[in-house]
Parts: structure tokens; sequence; C-alpha cells
């Protein structure tokens, strides 16, 4: 068997996800629980989405010999910078889904044919709050990927719906080492999914989708990466919190 992904619920056709068949996380923990023949219908992958805990199931699983693949956050509960520092301790890489923003298309032709990139605004809008903190580690991904180094950043994270603590609205500014300065804003508000790039250089603008239509985007990356990316959502949060812009100076103290 190919590829199966635990999710609670499909937010796209199976084949967007890669994968031949979906699971429920209860009726994985059921069959991990009985030890059966059952297990033999996981496949040879396994992709998870929407479960909590996923740093949790990397280890469980992982133990078990399957080949873990997620999409981010890899933790939505405590501090996920230390549990991703922790399992960064037992592994070597990891595949993470991309739904939104793909990390592996290189747009370098575009952006020097407008005159290389000066500034780039991003709007997503994604399905509910946990999906919006996936989004911004996928733009953190790629954003570190393939552009300069931060230099500073200053976010505004609310809740506007009231329905538990979590944000639904996050808008991030960022300078970077090169001079170039980009604001994303994410929303869960409303319905339906949508996300755009507008990337501006001296002579013009370009335009980019994400990249993600048809199909999901599955990037192997190192846990030193991983790690990396992770602080900068820990950066971008204490931002949040101290509602001012913090330089990667202050991060260092």
């Amino acid at each position: 068997m190919g590829r199966t992904v635990i999710s609670e619920e499909l937010f796209h056709p199976l084949t967007f996800y890669l994968a031949e068949t979906q699971w429920p996380a209860e009726k994985l923990i059921d069959t991990l629980r009985t030890d059966n023949t059952h297990l033999e219908n996981l496949g040879d992958h396994l992709l998870l989405i929407d479960c909590a805990e996923k740093d949790y199931w990397i280890q469980t699983l992982g133990t078990c010999g399957y080949s873990i693949e997620i999409s981010h956050p890899l933790s939505d509960r405590g501090n996920p910078l230390e549990q991703v520092k922790r399992l960064a301790q037992n592994e070597e890489s990891l595949g993470v889904f991309y739904e939104y923003f793909d990390p592996t298309l290189n747009l370098a032709k575009k952006l020097d044919s407008i005159g290389g990139l000066r500034y780039c605004e991003v709007f997503c809008h994604v399905r509910n709050e946990l999906a919006l903190q996936q989004a911004l580690m996928e733009l953190i991904d790629w954003f570190t990927i393939l552009m300069s180094p931060i230099d500073e950043v200053f976010c505004r994270m609310r809740n506007h719906k009231g329905l538990n603590e979590e944000p639904d609205c996050c808008t991030v500014l960022l300078k970077f080492a090169d001079g170039m300065e980009a604001h994303w804003f994410i929303n869960a508000l409303g319905t339906g999914v949508a996300r755009v790039m507008n990337f501006y250089g001296d002579r013009g603008m370009y335009t980019w989708d994400g990249g993600t239509v048809n199909s999901g985007v599955i990037r192997r990356g190192s846990w030193d990466e991983l790690v990396r990316s992770y602080r900068i959502a820990d950066w971008i949060r204490k931002a949040a919190r101290y509602e001012r812009s913090v330089s990667y100076r202050e991060t260092k103290r």
C-alpha cells in the first residue's frame, strides 16, 4: 500500500494528499492498542494532518517502524519550539506536507524579471485556527528557504470569533537582512480557502497563488531546518505578545 492520511476530516480529495486511504486518529489508536492484523492496512507512509499531539505520534509510530510525514504545526500544545527540539535529538529528517505554499518552487527567474525583490505581501485565508498556525509555519519555511535571513519582526494576533483563545487573525511585518520587507496576513474568518503572494520589484510585480492547486507538496526537511523554523515562529509569537517589533539581536539576549 501507499500513503495513508490520518485525519478526522479531509478538506480536499485524497489525491490532493497523495494518499490512497484515510483513517481517523481514533481508528489508529484502536488498531495500535489491539495490535492486530489491521496494522498491515496502514500502508507504507503515514501522513498526519489535523491530529493533535503530532510530536507524540512521531515518537510512537516511529518506534514501530513506520515512515511518518506531517503537516505543520508539529505540536499545538505546550511550547512547540521545546518539543521540536526534543524530537530533533532522536530523528534525522522528516517529510513535511505543505497545503498552501510550495517551498520547492524556484521563483528566482520571475523575481529577476521584475528587477529584484523589494517588497512582498501575502494574503491567506484558511479553514480554522489550527490551519492558521499551519499556514504561518509554511510561510516561515518558504521565506527561510528562499529569502535572506530575517532581521526584524512585528506581529499582531487576534481572536475575533471568541470561540476559544486561539488566534483567528494574524498580521506579520518582516524586515530582511538584504533590505526587503514583507507583510503576511492570515485569517480563519468566514468560509473557503484562498491565498496569493504579490512580489514587487524595481521594474514591476509578479503574482503567485502559492503553487499547491491540484495536490499538496511533501518536502523532506532536516531537523535543523525545522528547529530553525520553529525558533522563528517563537520569535513571531514573542513579537505578538509584546505588540512591538522585535529584532534578531534581541532574540539572542
